[in-house]
């Protein structure tokens, strides 16, 4: 059977009213990108409870993972074009499609469990199969292949991307029944403009904050410019001015998009965090914090679909993500796309359409006073002025332990995370901090002591994986899961004992809150809601005090603003990589964790650059519109720290 579906889709000319790149419909090259996809034989992996099978296909690039419903392969194919292409049409052509009868049911995608500090949750960690879709008598997926269109920056240049998600084999669940393609044939046809004109490049990097920090963030600026970064500063107050938008976040976000156009910038260093360490109000409204901000942020209106959730939570990857494709058009993503004032929605009833590829590498210094900005301004510069010394640099700690209960398989979830890490760092040598070291090394145990004396040796890089809250981390002794007794972890009150100085690690955190901005010392000791500290007196969050302390802790962080996510068990291949490894490494808080380190092999050594490669690869590998927890790890993902960081630092003023 030979089964053939087509698509036009008529992608129109970039419309000025948007952008200024915009090109007449005259002037263009045809061009066409012709493909075809040999499958390999199904793979079937029966699981070991006998109930289920997860089917694997070789050429996959990551399966369907909707928590609770069939794990189906999934061809996720990008291709990149220069702005002011014209995409023509799309042509999808499957061929030789068989039936086959299954004598098991596929393998439903597993829940998401949280990576949160609570002494009173017990978070369950079984399959639940939605029995809406496995009793359907129609094909899963509904559609064989669909698209999005989007815009990035794709190595350092921005693209439009067409993401083109294909399903070679589609699974009818009631009858239990699959039908499997031998082979793919896409074709594409586009137009691409001869005229195509560049933004122009007299800045590189904009530095936003108030205008009291103005003066202090001199220094910084000069030394950006002597290593060839040129860079502009621009206070919240002349943004305010000068620009419309519903509210402070969206004016601030339409002057980045200006910056883009007009100057060709490609980081934005946010300056300012809330203005006080004693008490603020977190937010004006469920959309902004404003009235209590150096630098207002923009909260998402994502609701999970569980008792324990964030009331929304911190997003700072809105002002990276400036354009959208809509309609044929590029414009502006202002990430209400329902336009009801309601922005970055998922609930029951409405959804916004996102982009979520970074146009801008962005970064935050959540600074509350000058002596803060003073203090990282100098870190920054003394950590980039020369190359750091390979004898504390070409270190790499990394911490972790039995994230759940998992009785099925018992790993160790957080030391998977952190073995995959060290995967991609052949040339760093490791420091594992390990609950499993219990038994045979315990000085190289997750203790706040054993911690803060190898952090105060110096690394150049450091790795958490665990579970966290706004003032602390912590995990779990091998094969133990209550918080009554734990290796202990860190926390900011130990934050004092770390002594290394100007030896000053990129530092990731796997845990839930640990980036969370918004605390004060009032709302955490009074308990206020969602402060998720339980009464622990919380002035400011465990990723930024890590930043922003004097005599050592780290050079930048990135953490998770809200609820941390994560897989137990051996469910499938979930990223599709060929290597079956545990769901903790696959998926997730882990797989964003363990790419960033990937992407640094790669070679991208600037900051903002390893974090928005991390996030464009996620979204290559997962479909982040598909799934709120998807979505929410990138959102969440915060990178406090100079997006335009050299990694190590410069060997000369002018490398």
């Amino acid at each position: 059977m030979r089964k053939i579906i087509q698509i036009f889709i008529v992608l129109t000319l970039l419309c000025s009213e948007y952008v200024v790149f915009a090109q007449p419909e005259t002037n263009t090259i045809n061009k066409q990108i012709c493909e075809t996809i040999y499958f390999s034989d199904i793979i079937f992996d029966e699981n070991k409870d006998n109930q289920d099978v997860c089917i694997q296909l070789k050429e996959s690039t990551s399966q369907t993972i909707k928590s609770g419903e069939p794990m189906i392969p999934i061809i996720n194919r990008n291709y990149y074009f220069p702005m002011g292409t014209t995409i023509k049409d799309i042509n999808v052509e499957f061929l030789g499609v068989k039936q086959q009868n299954l004598t098991k049911k596929i393998i439903p995608a597993p829940q998401p469990t949280l990576t949160l500090i609570n002494k009173n949750i017990n978070i369950n960690t079984e399959i639940e199969e939605k029995r809406e879709i496995y009793n359907k008598s129609s094909l899963y997926p509904e559609k064989q292949f669909t698209y999005n269109v989007h815009v990035g920056l794709i190595e350092n240049e921005r693209r439009l991307i067409l993401n083109l998600i294909c399903y070679p084999i589609r699974y009818l669940p009631q009858s239990n029944i699959i039908f499997n393609s031998e082979s793919m044939n896409i074709e594409i046809n586009y137009d691409l403009s001869k005229n195509y004109v560049n933004f122009s490049e007299d800045y590189e990097m904009v530095i936003i904050g108030p205008k009291k920090f103005s003066k202090e963030l001199k220094p910084l600026i000069e030394h950006k410019n002597n290593f060839k970064l040129s860079t502009l500063f621009k206070s919240t107050e002349e943004i305010y001015k000068e620009y419309e938008g519903r509210d402070n976040p969206e004016k601030i976000k339409y002057y980045i998009k200006d910056c883009i156009e007009n100057y060709g910038i490609k980081y934005v260093m946010l300056v300012g965090g809330l203005k006080s360490q004693v008490w603020a109000k977190p937010r004006d409204d469920s959309n902004q914090g404003s009235k209590f901000w150096y630098v207002p942020v923009r909260y998402t209106n994502l609701k999970e679909n569980s008792a324990i959730h964030d009331p929304g939570y911190i997003s700072d990857l809105y002002y990276a993500d400036i354009y959208k494709y809509c309609e044929g058009e590029i414009k502006f993503d202002d990430w209400d796309s329902n336009n009801n004032n309601i922005f970055a929605e998922w609930d029951g009833k409405n959804v916004d359409l996102i982009d979520h590829y970074p146009d801008v590498y962005i970064g935050r210094l959540a600074c509350r006073n000058i002596f803060e900005v003073r203090t990282i301004v100098k870190k920054i510069i003394k950590y980039e002025q020369s190359k750091a010394d390979p004898s504390w640099f070409n270190k790499m700690i990394v911490i972790g332990g039995d994230s759940h209960y998992d009785p099925a398989t018992n790993f160790i979830e957080g030391e998977l995370v952190c073995e995959k890490a060290l995967s991609y760092m052949p040339f760093f040598n490791a420091t594992k901090i390990y609950s499993s070291n219990r038994e045979s090394l315990i000085g190289l145990t997750p203790t706040p002591k054993n911690i803060s004396k190898e952090i105060s040796k110096g690394s150049g890089f450091l790795l958490l994986d665990g579970h966290g809250n706004p003032g602390t981390w912590n995990t779990h002794w091998y094969g133990e899961y209550s918080w009554n007794n734990t290796p202990g972890g860190i926390s900011i009150y130990q934050f004092p004992s770390l002594i290394n100085n100007e030896k000053l690690p990129v530092t990731l955190i796997g845990g839930c809150h640990n980036s969370q901005l918004n605390v004060t010392l009032l709302n955490t000791l009074l308990n206020k809601p969602y402060m998720w500290t339980y009464g622990l007196p919380v002035p400011e969050s465990f990723g930024w005090w890590l930043v922003r302390k004097i005599g050592g802790g780290s050079i930048a962080t990135i953490g998770s603003t809200g609820l941390g996510y994560g897989y137990v068990g051996n469910h499938c291949d979930i990223d599709s990589d060929g290597i079956d490894e545990p769901d903790s490494v696959e998926g997730l808080g882990g797989f964003i964790e363990t790419t960033f380190f990937k992407e640094y092999n790669k070679g991208a050594c600037i900051l903002g650059e390893t974090w928005g490669n991390t996030i464009n690869n996620y979204l290559s590998n997962f479909l982040a519109m598909d799934d709120k927890i998807q979505m929410k790890c990138i959102q969440e993902w915060i990178l406090l720290g100079d997006p335009s960081l050299k990694i190590g630092g410069y060997n000369s003023e002018i490398n």
